[in-house]
């Protein structure tokens, strides 16, 4: 039997007053009788229990709008007062009880900001007329709920009513339904109710690095959709820090400045309340340390620099990479080259060029994969741009080689838009799949199902302002969506069809640094997915790059934990420009340009880090190194 989550909770709390030995089902059971005994509205309605006297069933003196709605309460319409005419219009509900008695009366509504705060309400009863006044731009429901008017004593039959007026209300009247409720049945509701959104208990921190505090509490709520997590520096203004969903115990908000205190509270949720928000905790972040050295691949040649990059592993073991050679403050001239390490990675020979731009026709953004029978693909962007270096033209094309990158096919073309670098993925059956994105939000994913030979739409990512995002394929043509977004968040979504259609709900992943490109990556295990994200400096919304973390999921991407942070410039002097991972063995190789200031696009030269797959799910305290254990401390 499925109960109304009200009822559910009501019939928990009546059972302290009947025998042990009477099951969960006979109980149940008997409350739903005891609700259907006294007029309950249709299990339909999301307020159930008592008399309802639905708005179809007033008395009403003025004209009054009827209006269908499925925010309602009780049966599918609303009737508002049209406040555009003038006179003093009411509406009378009038019940008829089963039986005398007391009555805890609530007045239903559909709030919202254009309605009255001061509706005139008249309760006539045994006891005489009571008035009240109802702001109905609050909430109706209070942890599912309704507010009430009061309690009072009712004669069996038509004896009492309910009247509400339009007089001198300062918006519009709107009445849905008259609630009468046995004052025994209200009490043990609001019993049942009011430790559902509990505040959590010993909040507290448990772990820090400069970018990054963890929060842990003890979960007490109950029917929580999840919690909020409020932060700000002390003494400055409070912000949401982002949410997590039901039955959670820690959040771990990144993005912060190296040695600052921040306090943190948490509050329980669901659709129908806020719940109380716990005392505030101070944190404070840790000092950056040296923990992590790239090596340097490629520097600056005076006038251009490098960026993008692009890999994927040979058969030999060694890497091939990609990269992108641009001019500074133009596009023009900017071309893609590769390079393959050498002696195990260690050592890397000069770059050759593969796509050579010139001041019309730009490269950029490249993507490599490993294809079927150890050919290699890869897509790139190819641009057009105008006589000041400014793209104006998009589109994405792809190319395959049989002989591991020493010579390449004919381009063909993928779809009219452009990507991120390393962006392009094998989903189900060797599906080939690339998220495209334009200058408008658009997010549209394109697919190949014959190794490339031939590309087409597959599916459109819903969400506004969406950018430049990343894919991962964590099993039976289930895929996982994150793009950059223009506020201190990404946007995720999620495919069970292999790319064809996404979810509309679009959760969030926050950890800041929204307004730059994401990378997502499977661990060797096969289970855990990593995502590598720009970590977002408190109080500015722009590129800024000085801060690189990662986060893990081990849910399909439908919840994140587990910051580690891989870079950090607190200065602002340096930072990392897109970036791209690719797994060899048990070790990760990460790429990124190098001395990327706050909000630009020039980087300085091309490195690389080695991580362990360790790295990612290490729960060590900073500060940690590339393996994820403590790092040594001098002697």
């Amino acid at each position: 039997m499925i109960l109304h989550p009200v009822r559910n909770a009501l019939a928990s709390a009546v059972r302290g007053y009947l025998p042990k030995r009477i099951s969960a089902q006979i109980l149940a059971a008997l409350f739903l009788l005891m609700c259907d005994a006294v007029g309950a509205a249709p299990p339909s309605s999301p307020v159930t229990g008592g008399v309802i006297v639905d708005d179809g069933s007033a008395e009403y003196t003025g004209k009054w709008i009827c209006k269908n709605s499925p925010a309602v309460l009780a049966g599918k319409t609303y009737h508002h007062d049209n406040r555009m005419e003038s006179g003093i219009k009411t509406a009378q509900f009038t019940p008829n009880l089963p039986e005398s008695g007391k009555y805890e009366v609530r007045l239903l509504y559909v709030e919202h900001e254009n309605r009255a705060t001061n509706v005139a309400v008249s309760i006539i009863s045994d006891e005489g007329e009571a008035k009240r006044t109802v702001n109905q731009r609050e909430r109706v429901l209070v942890r599912g709920v309704p507010r009430a008017l009061g309690v009072f004593h009712f004669t069996v039959g038509k004896k009492g009513s309910v009247l509400v007026s339009s007089r001198d209300a300062d918006g519009f009247v709107v009445v849905d339904a008259v609630q009468f409720v046995p004052l025994a049945i209200a009490e043990a509701e609001r019993v049942a109710v009011q430790d559902v959104l509990i505040a959590p208990r010993r909040v507290r921190h448990t772990s820090a690095s400069p970018a990054h505090l963890r929060l842990e509490w003890d979960d007490v709520a109950k029917d929580e959709s999840g919690y909020r997590i409020w932060r700000r520096e002390v003494g400055g203004a409070w912000y949401l820090a982002g949410e997590t969903g039901p039955n959670a115990t820690h959040f771990d908000d990144g993005g912060m400045q190296e040695q600052t205190a921040y306090e943190h509270k948490v509050a329980a949720w669901n659709s129908n309340d806020d719940g109380e928000a716990s005392p505030a905790v101070v944190g404070t972040t840790l000092r950056m340390e040296p923990h992590l050295k790239p090596q340097v691949l490629f520097t600056e040649k005076g006038t251009t620099f490098v960026k993008d990059p692009g890999a994927v592993p040979l058969k030999s073991g060694e890497i091939l990479l990609a990269f992108c050679e641009a001019t500074r403050k133009t596009h023009h001239g900017e071309s893609i080259f590769l390079v393959e390490s050498r002696d195990g990675r260690s050592s890397w020979p000069s770059p050759r060029l593969l796509l050579r731009g010139d001041t019309m026709i730009v490269y950029g953004k490249p993507a490599l994969i490993s294809l079927q029978e150890g050919r290699l693909g890869m897509t790139f962007s190819r641009w057009s741009c105008d006589e000041k270096g400014k793209i104006v033209g998009r589109s994405r094309q792809f190319i395959t080689s049989d002989d591991e990158g020493t010579t390449w096919s004919q381009p063909v073309d993928v779809g009219p838009y452009s990507a991120n670098n390393q962006s392009l993925i094998v989903g189900q059956n060797g599906r080939l799949l690339e998220s495209l994105s334009d200058t408008t939000g658009v997010n549209k994913v394109f697919a190949s199902d014959d190794v490339g030979k031939s590309w087409r739409l597959l599916g459109t990512v819903p969400g506004k302002r969406l950018g430049e995002s990343a894919l991962a394929h964590v099993g039976d043509g289930k895929l996982v969506h994150l793009s950059r977004h223009e506020w201190p968040f990404y946007r995720l979504s999620f495919s069970i069809d292999n790319g064809v259609t996404w979810d509309k709900n679009e959760p969030l992943l926050y950890l800041g640094g929204g307004d730059n490109p994401p990378k997502l990556i499977t661990l060797p295990d096969g289970k855990t997915l990593v995502a590598i994200v720009h970590s977002w400096y408190p109080g500015k919304k722009v590129k800024d790059r000085r801060q690189l973390a990662s986060v893990i999921s081990r849910d399909g991407g439908r919840t994140w934990d587990n910051f580690r942070l891989i870079g950090y410039a607190p200065a602002g002097d340096d930072g990392f420009l897109q970036h791209c991972v690719i797994f060899t063995g048990d070790s990760a190789y990460l790429f990124f340009g190098g001395g990327s200031r706050l909000d630009t696009n020039d980087g300085k030269d091309l490195r690389v880090l080695r991580l362990s797959s360790d790295f990612f799910t290490s729960t060590t305290a900073w500060p940690y190194d590339w393996r994820g254990q403590p790092v040594p401390k001098p002697k």
